[in-house]
């Protein structure tokens, strides 16, 4: 009767029913321990940014690191997944998901940094080409919308072109629509 039991936990260890006795479990302490490590690394970069002692890329970065940290720390004491010969497979599916989750995140940024360079190419040359630097917002991207008033003057228009004014159309030259074909017939087909 002894060797059945001692086979039936040794298969039951083995397959990962680990009872609350073994050491899979935290323990008070642990818990406590990890606590109190996820509030410092919670803390300190956000006394840092809001004291104002970082900002701007090096503030990201700051706290880009210690968020890394914090995920270490809980994964560590809150979920237990550590170098045992027990959670190999768990640190091994974790460690594949956060190579997954930075594919995605470094393909999307990728993407996204492409899209912004390539969605309006030459811009750069052609404010050198015109000398005059276009207006810019806050965050250094072109402004192209109506306070760019003024900016077609210094652009070789046709003489047709008149820029608008107050949101009114702009006014051209006499246009000759001979060469168009004669719609008359679309007033019959709209009824």
């Amino acid at each position: 009767m002894k060797n059945e039991n001692l086979h039936a936990a040794e298969q039951a260890h083995a397959h990962g029913d680990v009872s609350h006795g073994q050491s899979s479990h935290g323990s008070k302490k642990s818990y406590l321990i990890g606590f109190v490590l996820s509030v410092i690394l919670t803390i300190i970069p956000f006394g840092l940014v809001m004291g104002e002692m970082m900002s701007g890329t090096s503030a990201i970065w700051m706290i880009a690191v210690f968020a890394a940290a914090q995920v270490a720390v809980q994964v560590y004491f809150f979920l237990h997944v550590d170098f045992s010969p027990e959670q190999r497979n768990t640190l091994y599916s974790f460690l594949f998901t956060l190579f997954v989750v930075a594919i995605v995140m470094i393909g999307s940024l990728w993407i996204m940094h492409n899209a912004n360079e390539n969605m309006m190419p030459g811009m750069g040359k052609m404010q050198m080409d015109m000398g005059m630097k276009m207006p810019t917002n806050a965050d250094g991207t072109p402004r192209l919308d109506r306070e760019l008033e003024g900016f077609e003057d210094k652009l070789d228009l046709p003489e047709t072109y008149q820029p608008s004014h107050q949101g009114a159309p702009a006014a051209t030259a006499q246009e000759d629509h001979s060469d168009m074909a004669d719609h008359s017939d679309m007033t019959n087909m709209q009824q």
